[in-house]
This record gives C-alpha cells, structure tokens and sequence, in this order.
C-alpha cells in the first residue's frame, strides 16, 4: 500500500498528471515484487495552482489547521449556505483523506453526504477536487481490502511538503 500511494502521491502533487480510476483491477503484483500500474483511460492533468492546492490543503488536514482549511475552500469557491467548519472540514478529510467513523460518524457514504447536506447545504461540487477525490476513495478502497486502511493525508504529506519547498510556494 505505501508504493502504490507514493506512485500515485506522485502523479498527483509531483507530475500533476494522474490516473483518476485506481481501482484493484488497474493493478498488477508482480513476480519480483514491482507492482504494474494498467489502464490509464481516465486521466487528468492538473495546473501547478492546482496541484499547489491540493499540496497546502494535505499540509492543513494534517495539521488540522481549520483556518487554513477555511481559506483553501473559499480559493477554489467550494460554498455552500452556511459555511461551516465542521462541514468543510469533514467533507474534505472524507474526500482527499480517510472515511472512519471519526469522520463519518459511523454513516456509510450515502448517509454522510445526507447528513452534511443537511447541515450545511451546497450548491455544486468544485470540478478541480473531482478527480483527486475519487483517486483518494478507489486507493482507500484497495487499502480496505487488503486490510490495510490508510490515511491519504499521512501517505502523500512528505510529497505535498517537498512539492513546496522545492517549488517555492508558500503555505
């Protein structure tokens, strides 16, 4: 698990061009150990702004720095009626990092998003965080069924950081 989402930590933060459908089936365990990455039909290629983005948003989820959080959302014109924290930050851990019940509380994925919908509603969904998102829930998924459940936030933050600092972009 931790090489598939360094590879895919990379092709998004680093390259900025990433396979946007890694479900278990678009991947191969090799012989010697390689894992073989297949089918890139699904690809999307992201902007330095946005890859810088979705970086500083990794380094405030880890962080938890909500006013940070709160300022990325409102960059990008993720709104919804009320904007609140609690929303933003839970639908953002859920989309770009884990789905425990300490996000969800214990709601399976339809009842989340009802739930946040009804306490803050939102008007549309900000295309940029589309495709990271469902990379996000199909690595998870895999982590799942492997047993492995991971945090996309503790597995792509030593990317999202050296992106930049070697990049020069201010938190």
């Amino acid at each position: 698990m931790s090489t598939l989402c360094a590879v895919h930590g990379h092709e998004l933060l680093v390259d900025g061009l990433f396979n946007g459908d890694p479900h278990a089936g678009n991947f191969l365990l090799l012989e010697n150990g390689a894992i073989g990455c297949i089918d890139y039909g699904q690809v999307k290629r992201l902007s330095d702004a946005e890859r810088h983005w979705l970086c500083r948003c990794y380094v405030a989820l880890a962080t938890e720095d909500v006013a940070k959080l709160r300022s990325l959302a409102a960059e990008i014109g993720m709104r919804s009626r009320y904007n609140t924290d609690l929303c933003r930050v839970k639908m953002l851990t859920f989309s770009l990092d884990r789905d425990g019940k300490d996000v969800t509380d214990g709601l399976n994925f339809q009842q989340f998003m009802d739930k946040m919908y009804a306490l803050d509603p939102w008007d549309e969904v900000v295309p940029m965080i589309v495709m990271p998102s469902r990379l996000c829930v199909f690595i998870r998924g895999i982590g799942l069924m492997m047993n492995h459940p991971i945090s996309c936030t503790k597995e792509f933050l030593p990317i999202a950081k050296k992106v930049l600092e070697d990049e020069g972009v201010d938190y």
